[in-house]
């Protein structure tokens, strides 16, 4: 759906099996960070009457959110702020240019902008809301953090740029690329691809960089050190070892998607990696889905502990001389059952699991899950529907950020357990969101989802199809309610 369809009421408000509807998006009883993240699913493409069209998107609440353009000829709209605003009973959105060819660069006014008619690679947010930025073309390696006082509720007073150097992976040497980014309050987490390969090759990693006022840097991310040691390692071997995070137990695995998907949660403080078409070798057992946390390092600095989410190990910090060679995922995994972040590829020769989109809720109750799109597949055609699929999965007994005793996924609910209502499918004939034994997807296409977010209790998805005489497809945005 395109934003003048959002706005024009092609809304689809929490539909269940068998129910359909529509209303007007002022009809809706919604907060402001709910109609933003709305207007935001539906996408944007024009900008003050000039076609621009974005294909990055970034929430950041309070009405606000940052466009990236997808070309690399859209001048100082590269990066755009959009800002939804209501007079005289009509919303209508204002959209500003914040790449403009000089800006203040690292501290230093008047210099030549990076973002500047750039094509965006990645855009991510830090907590306190500052875009994190890759552009296109001679940059892919570098990171850029926008300081924009808006996002923060503040007056507009201009855009500055910090840009790192170019960023190391695992090894470390200079990473080819950046894929993804997001951040806490005073550190952001880069993915990086190996030199000369593309991420999901050896020595990938997370990259861990300190943002200060006039200046971002990388440091080491398993020490913390600012002697650049270089990126925290996701491993494709079994076994974790010191700046390095296993995603396989009793092989080796590959990955086989460049992209993932990367989220911060500021309720839990902690990050979550979702990787996509991971496969692994026979009699192992992998996921797709890795947790990370922040904990103090050397030279004063944070550094990063990453695990697998399949254990506890995820929740909290290693045991001092444990590298995870003691750590069993088989009862995890025994390889029956879909259990949507992994599988024993020993009874699923040529399984893949994938997490295209990962964010966590924190409901009202103060329970908190882990939304997941994605999940296992046995075949091409049954790992196509995995985009079309949404699971929410209960993060146990963690009550503080500093918990080190909650366990993870240690038991994933099964799908067709009527009494957990934990699990949420986008449907051929509905968005299915409510989990039952009596709601099935039928044989039909579904709509893939192209994003996700959270609000509240309330998850939204963005679905895309094509509506015809002979398809059942549904497209627009959908949402589904936690049920306590």
């Amino acid at each position: 759906a395109d934003l003048s369809a959002v706005l024009s009421g092609q809304v689809y408000p929490s539909l269940s099996a068998g129910e359909h509807g529509v209303q007007q998006l002022d009809d809706l009883n919604l907060s402001p960070e709910e109609r933003a993240v709305l207007t935001q699913l539906g996408g944007l493409r024009v900008v003050s009457g000039t076609a621009v069209e974005f294909d990055k998107t970034a929430f950041a609440g309070r009405n606000a959110f940052y466009l990236g353009a997808e070309a690399d000829t859209q001048a100082e709209s590269a990066l755009s702020r959009a800002q939804l605003k209501r007079d005289n009973g009509v919303w209508t959105v204002d959209i500003a240019a914040i790449a403009p060819e000089m800006t203040t660069l690292n501290g230093t006014n008047a210099q030549t902008n990076p973002l500047y008619d750039q094509k965006i690679n990645v855009l991510g947010l830090t907590q306190d809301k500052k875009p994190l930025v890759v552009p296109d073309g001679t940059d892919v390696a570098k990171l850029h953090v926008v300081i924009d006082g808006i996002a923060a509720g503040k007056p507009a007073s201009g855009t500055q740029v910090l840009q790192s150097t170019v960023l190391k992976e695992a090894t470390p040497v200079d990473t080819s690329a950046i894929v993804g980014a997001v951040g806490s309050i005073g550190n952001a987490f880069a993915v990086v691809a190996p030199n000369g390969d593309v991420f999901g090759a050896a020595n990938s990693g997370i990259a861990l960089l300190n943002v200060g006022d006039n200046a971002v840097t990388q440091i080491d991310a398993s020490t913390g050190a600012n002697a650049l040691g270089g990126a925290y390692k996701i491993k494709l071997t079994s076994n974790d070892a010191q700046g390095e995070a296993s995603i396989v137990r009793g092989g080796t695995a590959t990955i086989h998607s460049p992209t993932v998907s990367l989220h911060w949660s500021q309720a839990l403080q902690r990050f979550f990696v979702g990787l996509i078409d991971v496969r692994g070798s026979s009699n192992n057992f992998v996921t797709n889905l890795l947790v990370g946390r922040l904990r103090d390092g050397a030279d004063g600095n944070k550094k990063i502990i990453l695990r697998a989410a399949v254990h506890s190990e995820g929740f909290k910090d290693p045991v001092d001389g444990d590298n995870g060679n003691m750590v069993d995922w088989s009862g995890k995994f025994d390889g029956t059952t879909n259990r949507i972040i992994g599988f024993g590829d020993n009874t699923l020769m040529g399984g893949r699991a994938a997490a295209f989109h990962v964010r966590t809720m924190h409901t009202s109750t103060g329970k908190d899950y882990v939304i997941v799109n994605g999940g296992v597949a046995t075949n091409d055609n049954d790992f196509n529907k995995l985009k079309k699929q949404v699971y929410s999965i209960a993060v146990r007994s963690l009550t503080d950020p500093d918990d080190q005793t909650a366990g993870i996924i240690d038991t994933v609910p099964d799908l067709s357990n009527v009494n957990e209502r934990k699990a949420a499918k986008v449907g051929a004939d509905d968005a299915y969101l409510a989990h039952d034994n009596g709601v099935v997807v039928d044989a039909d296409d579904v709509a893939t989802v192209t994003d996700m977010h959270v609000i509240g209790d309330t998850v939204y998805v963005s679905v895309k199809g094509t509506r015809d005489s002979t398809s059942k497809q549904e497209r627009g945005i959908f949402s589904s309610r936690a049920i306590f």
